[in-house]
């Protein structure tokens, strides 16, 4: 199999545990949510983003490295509902790669989550209107371009990760960049959930 192929396999379990917990598809997705779900991406995205950044050879192995970038598109968004969105998140939560195989296992989730986006998109945008128009930059991400963003790291992945020790890293990355974002989500729907019984109490 191919790196891309082998990653896919490897993480299937906690890409579909994250796809149970996004709220996004939620029939009863309100504005609030919505924003919530923004506001808890923006500090993971900023802080692994940042991470990212101090990566050695991170750059000359993926030449468009700094088009990838998330989190503006994500603080766009934000500024545009006007309201404030900070949101708090544990440390342990934020990967920290060191290496480009780990760098590359890590931004296999990251990009990979583009895809999903634009089934998210159309939801949100059929069940919000234009309570989030212009607002949906994240999750709309490259646009038309997208397919060719994808490939372009489909092709990194394949031609960088051929040993397997870096294809062994990468996974390892992967899982944690996946779980990482599970937990944070988790912690979205728990807060949501306790404060539903609060006021039905």
């Amino acid at each position: 199999m191919s790196a891309i192929q082998e990653l896919k396999a490897r993480t299937r379990d906690l890409h579909e545990s994250i796809e149970n917990i996004v709220p996004l598809l939620d029939p009863a997705l309100t504005l609030e949510v919505y924003i919530e779900y923004l506001a808890q991406l923006f500090p993971f995205y900023q802080r692994v983003e940042q991470n990212l950044r101090f990566v050695p050879n991170l750059r000359a192995t993926l030449a468009d490295l700094d088009e990838r970038w998330k989190t503006g598109l994500l603080a766009i968004d934000l500024n545009g509902f006007r309201k404030p969105f900070e949101f708090t998140i544990e440390p342990s939560l934020i990967p920290r790669p060191q290496s480009v195989p780990e760098a590359l296992g890590c931004l296999y989730v990251l990009e990979g989550s583009t895809l999903g986006a634009q089934i998210l998109v159309r939801a949100v945008t059929s069940r919000l209107g234009a309570a989030v128009h212009g607002r949906t930059n994240f999750l709309q991400s490259y646009g038309p371009a997208l397919s060719q963003k994808w490939r372009g790291l489909c092709t990194v992945l394949n031609s960088a990760l051929g040993e397997p020790k870096d294809l062994d890293a990468a996974v390892r990355a992967a899982r944690t960049t996946f779980d990482d974002l599970r937990k944070l989500l988790a912690c979205g729907r728990e807060q949501r959930e306790g404060m539903r019984e609060t006021v039905s109490q």
